[in-house]
């Protein structure tokens, strides 16, 4: 063509080559098998009917990918699409390659790579979308995914890659079918027409709606410019049945047109991106009025007067259009060059969508666009007409709320739900939100027991969370207000890129959010009405002449029932994340009604009966149609109780040496009462976890844990292939072992529907809570799962906390457990089905949670964060030394100032695939050694000088572990689990003494002091005095009973344990006396479950400061308390709460 024969580069010319040497049928079809592990959603038919199908291609890309070097990560979703036979796959194989051989990675790095068509084929080469990743930027913050999409004009014919695998009998097809890993069947609700029962329609309308809405390109590949009037019927057709059908998406894709296997021309400037897209946009600039496709589409847009050239109908469509050219065949280096421009484009304009998603706040991570994604798939299979809502998607991924205004926001979201469909102006739902909410603030300033006016409160403390709660609505939930022939925009402020759309989808008008709520004069005006009413209710305060303390809460009570009655749909309200009584809490509690409650609530609104007991007779919100039977008791630690906390590690098969020793310490208890009994917080991670769920959540004893457990081992390690193929099974991501049996065998033990939070009280609670340690696996970052909510979590944690915002999203105790021990690669990642979160095990960070259990702890019980708990009992699963082992532990960096330990940064890893799955499970056993270390870490933070008075005895921390001289079995060694069992046993002996340290602390840990009226200055003695009575924990009376048979076994003719007081302990004028128990007593607690606390004792003090000890005796040795033994120091048994300064 006049052109000069160009210089070639070898390795530009060999790498391209590979790309466009035709392979053999058998070589196609080989890599078609493989290819198929790369399907992420498509169709296919099932009984003459078509069903959609998807599987976990992304989740894996993104779990695989994550280093743990970002703490979010920002995936980009790059789509092609084209005719049929214009080189999509080959476009694409090309990117990939370039990118690999410029970052000079192995040539396995990313060995799922498309699969190029052949020439003059007329068949589609790929079937469904498969999604592949890009090299350059794998390990990235803003990853690059490229989704190949089969091609459009390909009509009813059966694309070469699912030909080949449906016909090909071979074993490596087999396998390679099965490959696709959890595909999940979606029935298409409305393919029951035969139009819409085809692979064409779903090629050209559900594929469409799904890429369009989550894309931030779309590359559009063709073969031939001079037909380009019909390409340009497809872009706009594709767009046309997508850009609809999403609303407040938060920006429209761009468009880059590659017009592949272009002709060389001797006009270079056809190369230059700009220049090809003036041209071409120039040349057919006229055909929105000369194509009649083109000019129906036109007349029937709402905007039809403003689109007057191709390039206007095209930027409706799309937020930039970009021309670019690759030639064809030969023209190797061009080829190459032209790669880079076609890579650098796609890179700025995901940037570009970035920036636009970032300032909108809905930018989707790689934890949340999963969700998103499977979202849409429920929302397309059911109804192809009713647009995608982002905004609403995005209520149900809310965050827990950290103050007052977040709680508010909540409240006023639900209350729009209802109201907007109302036709009312929003100044009159803030208008009847003003009186709830003035109650709201007045009960939040009693309780805070805030100083000044309530008046002046709301103006000084309560007036910016609110404007922040308002302001928020506004920018990012309030839909906009502008209609139009009798048309009304749903888009909100800040996702409002397409205009006006209406419920339907449809783009009715150009122009930007409009509100009839102006923020600024109505919040004034709210704020002027909550004003009003506070003062009115003040009024009322102040007329009563009664304590505020107890009167505020009832006359609270009364405006919120009045509230409920008036407003029915505000009875509806729940939430996981806000009480629907005092909108200023996280809530806690489940009623019978379904309405969840806080404890300050609870405690305000029922039947206190002493520390740790509440009756509730009726629901504070509808308090005359909900009197029940009987009162749903609520347990919680009594205040003045220390915390007392049961750690447990995860590692299989030696978890019997874990639940061995727990029933040693049962026994050691006479095995009166479940170890459980006598905990307040139970943290587990992998099996530990498992375990911690049986005791804390299931209420298992320590024998049916271990008959479970058993069970559940014997049924889940099912093994998917011979241990010959181990190495292919784990290069899939599959598991060694099938995650159907583990998950059958946890749905059996755990029951299929039992919840892990929100089930409902119907008789009585329990105060044992329970958390367990995962991993989210596309963040690679520790979270817990809980059965319990608590206030004023900081993002700052180095692990999330999981709590749904909708019920219906929460997870179920099986699905826990499956969660926590999902150990690479024996397990893959737990998918929840509901939020298409993947979780993997939780040993990954924290093989011993017991900083996590005193975070948890601190943030549980607040009042008493800065006591030392009362016992830390870690039990480990075996452990070596660095000397037993070859190889050194991890190195750890542990951070004194927060209580966590901090691990470097992993390394950039260069190769992806089986090496990182195996380093996993690596690290996961190395972390035996890490357990030990970490754990006198912890215990070593209470030691320093001095401490010992303030913390008592140091011997609270306590770590039950047993030293394996030999290797460990391996986690999937069931074989080995008899004989661990046999051997945990035998070893557990060598703990005896500190299994008995430990049954004595925990008995005296069941009693507390609770203190009668405020301290007060003795004016004779010139001392400060403090009444009161020891009081026990248990409430139940089976509890009592089994603690006062535990009590009789250390009675005797000569002996009745008794209590230690230590006035001015550690001081010189220290002071002992002691409060014996009656024999009665303990007789009454044995035989009748009664406790009859001890007289009222009075406690003296030097000063303020003074520590106060209060001991358990057990023994007679301890019993001549005049004089000063020295093993009152070194094993005393303090009660829960002591020492402490009262």
């Amino acid at each position: 063509n006049g052109r000069p024969h160009e210089k070639v580069d070898d390795e530009v010319a060999q790498r391209l080559n590979q790309i466009f040497e035709q392979p053999s049928p058998n070589d196609q079809q080989i890599q078609h098998n493989y290819d198929t592990n790369t399907t992420w959603f498509g169709v296919e038919k099932r009984n003459s009917e078509s069903v959609f199908h998807s599987s976990r291609r992304l989740l894996d890309i993104l779990h695989e990918s994550q280093v743990g070097v970002f703490k979010e990560r920002f995936p980009h979703l790059v789509s092609f699409i084209g005719h049929t036979g214009a080189g999509k796959s080959t476009v694409i194989k090309m990117l990939m390659d370039r990118a690999q051989a410029q970052a000079k990675l192995p040539k396995d790095h990313i060995n799922l790579k498309p699969v190029p068509g052949l020439v003059d084929d007329n068949l589609p080469t790929t079937g469904d979308v498969h999604l592949y990743a890009d090299p350059a930027t794998y390990y990235d913050q803003s990853p690059i995914l490229f989704a190949d999409s089969e091609g459009m004009t390909g009509g009813e014919n059966t694309p070469r890659g699912i030909e080949f695998c449906s016909t090909d009998d071979s074993e490596s097809a087999k396998k390679a079918r099965n490959l696709v890993k959890d595909r999940i069947i979606k029935r298409l609700s409305w393919g029951n027409e035969p139009k819409k029962n085809s692979r064409e329609f779903a090629v050209k309308s559900l594929f469409p709606r799904i890429l369009y809405t989550f894309s931030d390109v779309i590359v559009f590949v063709l073969r031939e410019a001079r037909i380009f009037e019909d390409v340009l019927h497809l872009l706009v057709e594709w767009a046309a049945v997508s850009i609809s059908k999403s609303v407040n998406q938060p920006s429209r894709p761009h468009v880059i047109i590659v017009l592949n296997a272009a002709e060389m021309t001797t006009d270079d400037r056809q190369w230059e991106p700009e220049f090809a897209t003036d041209k071409l946009l120039e040349d057919y600039k006229d055909s929105v009025n000369n194509v009649p496709y083109l000019q129906n589409i036109c007349s029937s847009l709402k905007l039809s007067r403003s689109i007057k050239t191709t390039k206007d109908l095209l930027n409706y469509y799309y937020l930039s259009v970009t021309v670019l050219k690759i030639p064809r065949k030969g023209h190797y280096m061009q080829i190459d060059a032209q790669l880079i421009k076609l890579y650098d484009n796609i890179s700025s304009k995901c940037a570009e969508s970035h920036d636009i998603k970032k300032r909108t706040r809905m930018l989707l991570n790689a934890e949340r666009l999963p969700r998103y994604v499977n979202a849409a798939y429920d929302h397309f299979t059911q109804d192809l007409d009713e647009p995608f809502d982002f905004v609403t998607e995005a209520r149900r991924d809310l965050s827990p709320p950290q103050d007052f205004g977040g709680h508010v926001l909540n409240f006023i979201l639900f209350m729009y739900d209802q109201w907007e469909t109302t036709g009312i102006p929003m100044s009159g739902l803030f208008y009847r939100l003003a009186e709830p909410i003035a109650s709201c603030v007045m009960l939040a300033a009693t309780r805070d027991k805030t100083q000044g006016t309530f008046s002046s409160l709301l103006q000084d403390t309560y007036k910016a969370p609110l404007s922040d709660a308002v302001s928020e609505f506004c920018d990012k939930w309030l839909r906009c207000s502008f209609k139009k022939d009798g048309n009304s925009c749903v888009n909100t402020k800040l996702s409002h890129e397409k205009g006006h759309q209406t419920r339907k989808g449809v783009i009715f008008a150009r122009g930007g959010y409009q509100s009839s709520f102006n923020y600024l004069e109505s919040f004034d005006q709210w704020i002027a009405d909550i004003q009003k009413v506070i003062e009115s209710l003040e009024a009322k305060v102040n007329s009563a002449e009664k304590d505020e303390c107890s009167f505020i809460p009832r006359m609270h009570r009364s405006v919120m029932e009045t509230f409920y009655y008036k407003v029915p749909s505000a009875s509806r309200f729940r939430s996981h994340l806000t009480c629907v009584c005092c909108i200023g809490k996280i809530p806690e509690n489940i009623l019978p009604c379904g309405h969840i409650i806080c404890k300050a609530c609870v405690k305000c609104f029922g039947d206190c009966k002493g520390q740790g007991l509440v009756n509730l007779y009726r629901c504070p919100l509808h308090p005359t149609t909900s009197n029940w039977h009987s009162p749903i008791q609520i347990e919680y630690k009594p205040e003045e109780a220390g915390v007392r906390v049961l750690c447990l590690d995860g590692y299989i098969v030696t978890l019997f040496l874990a639940l061995v020793i727990l029933r040693e310490i049962e026994m050691e208890l006479g095995d009166h009462l479940p170890i459980q009994s006598f905990f307040d917080l139970i943290v587990g991670t992998s099996a530990g976890g498992i375990l911690a769920l049986g005791l804390g959540v299931k209420n298992w004893p320590v024998s049916e844990c271990t008959s479970q457990f058993k069970g559940l081992c014997k049924q889940a390690f099912t093994k998917r292939a011979p241990r010959l193929f181990n190495t292919f099974t784990a290069i899939t991501g599959k598991g060694l072992y099938r995650s159907k049996a583990i998950e059958s065998a946890l749905r059996s033990a755990f029951g299929n529907n039992s919840l892990l939070y929100g089930r409902a009280l119907h008789t009585r609670s329990t105060s044992i809570r329970v958390a367990v340690t995962t991993t989210l696996a596309r963040e690679d970052r520790a979270a817990v799962l809980s059965n319990y909510n608590t206030e004023c979590r900081s993002e700052k944690l180095p692990y999330v906390f999981i709590r749904p915002q909708d019920p219906t999203q929460e997870l179920k105790v099986w699905e826990a457990a499956r969660a926590t021990s999902a150990a690479p690669p024996y397990f893959k990642p737990f998918i929840q089905g509901e939020t298409m979160r993947a979780y993997t095990d939780g040993a990954i960070h924290h093989h011993c949670p017991v900083f996590i259990a005193d975070q948890e702890r601190r943030l549980l019980w607040e009042d008493v964060k800065d006591w030392p708990p009362d016992i830390v009992l870690s039990i480990g699963s075996g452990f070596r030394t660095a000397e037993d082992s070859s190889s050194p532990p991890e190195t750890m960096e542990i951070s004194t100032s927060d209580g966590f330990f901090n691990r470097r940064p992993r390394p950039r890893r260069a190769v992806a695939g089986l090496g990182y799955l195996w380093r996993t499970a690596n690290k996961i056993i190395e972390k035996q050694l890490d357990c030990e270390e970490i754990w006198r870490s912890y215990s070593s933070q209470n030691k320093s000088a001095g401490d010992k008075m303030r913390y008592g005895d140091e011997n609270r921390n306590i770590r039950l572990n047993v030293h394996f001289a030999n290797e460990l079995p391996a986690l999937d060694d069931v074989k080995a689990m008899d004989g661990m069992e046999h051997l945990a046993k035998l070893m557990v002996q060598e703990t005896r003494r500190e299994i008995q340290k430990v049954a004595e602390k925990l008995i005296a840990s069941c009693f507390y002091f609770e203190t009668v009226g405020p301290a007060f200055r003795n004016t004779e003695t010139g001392r400060f005095q403090c009444k009161g009575r020891i009081h026990c924990r248990f409430h139940d009376v089976r509890d009592i009973q089994g603690l006062g048979k535990i009590l009789l076994r250390y009675c005797s003719q000569r002996f009745v344990p008794s209590f230690l007081i230590k006035e001015n302990y550690g001081s010189r004028l220290q002071k002992y006396y002691k409060e014996s128990f009656s024999i009665t007593t303990i007789e009454n607690m044995a035989s009748r479950g009664i406790f009859t606390p001890l007289r009222e004792i009075s406690i003296e003090a030097i000063d303020l400061s003074s520590q106060t000890n209060i001991c358990l005796c057990l023994h007679s040795d301890n019993s001549h308390v005049y004089g000063v033994s020295q093993e009152l120091f070194t094993t005393p048994l303090e009660i829960s709460g002591f020492p402490r300064n009262l």
